[in-house]
């Protein structure tokens, strides 16, 4: 089923942005 593989590749979309987001706070933390 592909049913899995979208979440799967849900999962990593949300971890990616999810890393993006705290990148982005610590950018704004350091400066």
């Amino acid at each position: 089923m592909s049913s899995s593989r979208y979440c799967y590749q849900l999962a990593f979309i949300l971890q990616y942005t999810e890393r993006c987001c705290l990148r982005a706070c610590l950018a704004e933390l350091s400066e």
